[in-house]
């Protein structure tokens, strides 16, 4: 197969996503984590330097997990170049974090931010929380990465 035909496929494989199952969660994390490497608010928010991207790799772990996969409303490029993770109107509330239920996540923010960020995260969240708006019900487009 030459390139130029290497690259139509890819073309219709990104045309024609498909939905992620709990099986390629570890994928979508990788894909996630390589996406938003350069992010920079996710670099403020979170560690920095040489963690970074296990920060990164952490918290899209959460989110798919605990966030997003009981929506069934991942989807994926075929070879997994691309995704786009939506929460549905009745799936927003899952953002919503509870100082008790934060308590349960402790060291899970820690690898995603350590102490030294630990304050800009919950900030960050609250931020998101407070200026995401309850009405009209809406699908969310939580995550876009390739």
């Amino acid at each position: 197969m030459d390139a130029r035909e290497e690259a139509h496929l890819a073309r219709l494989a990104a045309a024609a996503p498909r939905k992620a199952g709990q099986s390629d969660i570890p994928g979508l994390r990788a894909l996630l984590t390589g996406a938003f490497a350069d992010d920079p608010v996710m670099g403020w928010g979170f560690r920095g330097g040489a963690k970074h991207a296990a920060a990164l790799d952490a918290y899209f772990g959460f989110a798919l997990k605990r966030q997003c996969a009981q929506h069934d409303a991942m989807y994926v490029s075929g070879a997994m170049q691309g995704a786009a993770v939506w929460l549905p109107p009745d799936g927003v509330g899952s953002l919503s974090v509870p100082l008790w239920r934060m308590a349960l996540l402790f060291p899970t923010l820690l690898k995603i931010a350590g102490w030294a960020r630990l304050t800009r995260t919950m900030a960050m969240g609250e931020a998101m929380e407070k200026h995401h708006p309850p009405e009209p019900p809406h699908w969310y487009l939580f995550f876009l990465g390739v």
